[in-house]
Parts: C-alpha cells; sequence; structure tokens
C-alpha cells in the first residue's frame, strides 16, 4: 500500500515537474560538453532534462544538442550560445543567439511567430526550417 502511495506522489511530482509544461524545452539528444546556467553556475545538461524560458544554454567544441518542444526542435552545434524567450500569453518564440550555429524548425500550427536573433546573421530559410 506505501509503495503504491509513494508511486502515487512520484507521477505527481514528475507531471509538475517534467517536460509536461507548456514553454518548456526538452534535450533530447546530446553529445559532447553542453551547459545550461542555473542560479549563477554553469551546470552540465543531460538527455532529458528540461531548459526553461531565459535559461542560457551553451556548447563546447564538441558539444551538440537537439531541444524540443512540441513539434518545434532547435539545435545547437559546437561553441554555440542561446536562450529561448516566449511572450506571455501569446505565441512568439524568440531564439536569442549570442554566438554559433543553430538550426530552427518551427510548427507554425503552435506558434505564430518564430524569431532568432543574432549579433550577426547569415540565415537559410526553406519553409519552416532555418
Amino acid at each position: 500500500m506505501r509503495s503504491m502511495l509513494m508511486a502515487g506522489i512520484v507521477a505527481a511530482v514528475a507531471s509538475i515537474t517534467g517536460p509536461a509544461l507548456a514553454d518548456d524545452w526538452v534535450a533530447t539528444k546530446l553529445r559532447g560538453t553542453v551547459l545550461v546556467h542555473v542560479d549563477g553556475d554553469w551546470r552540465p545538461l543531460g538527455r532529458g532534462d528540461v531548459v526553461s524560458d531565459e535559461q542560457l544554454v551553451r556548447t563546447m567544441r564538441t558539444g551538440r544538442v537537439t531541444l524540443e518542444r512540441g513539434g518545434e526542435v532547435v539545435e545547437l552545434s559546437g561553441e554555440t550560445q542561446i536562450r529561448i524567450h516566449d511572450r506571455a500569453g501569446r505565441k512568439y518564440t524568440t531564439v536569442l543567439q549570442d554566438f554559433g550555429t543553430v538550426s530552427v524548425e518551427a510548427d507554425v500550427r503552435a506558434v505564430q511567430h518564430f524569431s532568432v536573433k543574432t549579433p550577426h546573421l547569415a540565415a537559410v530559410v526553406k519553409g519552416t526550417r532555418f
């Protein structure tokens, strides 16, 4: 009985804090060193970890990561740093890229506007993938 109760509590907590939150991105593929900035420190990001809005994500030289949310995909190559911002109450997502190479596949049914802001822009746009 107690183990069933504990399993129910764990499932409830996981549903609250896990990747089911609509605005959170999940690291689905990961290779090399990938870091996330949490509470003033850089920490390793792992496969299945959740990245919330405004958290910095950085890949080192050998690092690669794929972040997914619903049908949207953001892929970072090595030596890249980004943060993702969603406007509250609107379907508007912005990837703020500080440096490096980012590939984005946006789901136009889920987001009305998807933008990438960079200090220097070189973009290739094909449909909803750029």
